[in-house]
């Protein structure tokens, strides 16, 4: 997934339709979350972590298995 702040806009990898739903989730949080936090700093992390707790285990599932990150 990619935040684009000057459109205001979330795109998608069109990869992520192959993926379960509880990865799909845990991209769409990570995107929201720049909404906020442009980079990966401690507040974003922080942020990251009350919506999607087992953030960095997902991540490492997605790339582990889709070969992909978003």
């Amino acid at each position: 997934g990619q935040y684009n702040r000057k459109k205001h806009e979330i795109t998608f990898n069109n990869q992520l339709a192959l993926v379960s739903l509880k990865l799909i989730d845990s991209v769409i949080i990570h995107e929201l979350v720049h909404i906020k936090y442009m980079n990966h700093s401690i507040d974003f992390h922080e942020e990251l972590e009350k919506y999607c707790p087992n953030h960095k285990g997902l991540r490492n599932r997605l790339i582990k298995e889709y070969k992909t990150i978003w």
